[in-house]
């Protein structure tokens, strides 16, 4: 329709790995109507997976927002040798912990400066389960479940 041309539903990839840690990366998304009149349920967004440190409202390169703390999930979930976790900090000290089901601290890092970037956690020597990863920075908790296969 129009000068737009027929852009359905085509999917779309970005590889921002050319670009130097605190280069700013905007992606926008815009939707178009058909201009025919008849109305509809909307638009949807559907399985969108974005990777990296999240960088703030601004793109100043962590959070702005007093009290959140970015945690992604694991990735891969679940794992069999170890799994990697995005995270941004950007008032320290932060703490990484995981737990197995009892309660038992079996892994933990940490840092007293800020944080922003993928933090790789090795699991090859823990047996199989399920474990919960706690990540405690800017007096928050948050948490996730992660699951070791063999």
């Amino acid at each position: 329709p129009g000068d737009r041309g027929n852009m359905q539903w085509l999917p779309r990839s970005y590889d921002l790995s050319f670009m130097d840690t605190g280069d700013i990366a905007r992606i926008e998304l815009w939707f178009f109507s058909d201009d025919d009149g008849d109305t509809g349920p909307g638009f949807w967004i559907d399985d969108m997976s974005v990777t990296g440190t999240y960088a703030g409202s601004t793109g100043g390169g962590f959070s702005e927002v007093p009290g959140l703390v970015p945690v992604g999930f694991p990735v891969p979930n679940p794992c069999s040798s170890g799994f990697d976790l995005e995270l941004a900090v950007c008032r320290a000290p932060w703490t990484v912990g995981l737990f197995d089901m009892s309660g038992r601290l079996v892994f933990s890092t940490g840092s007293d400066a800020p944080f922003g970037g993928s933090l790789y956690m090795d699991t090859g020597d823990l047996p199989q389960g399920v474990y919960t990863l706690m990540v405690r920075a800017e007096g928050l908790v948050r948490s996730r479940r992660v699951v070791v296969l063999r």
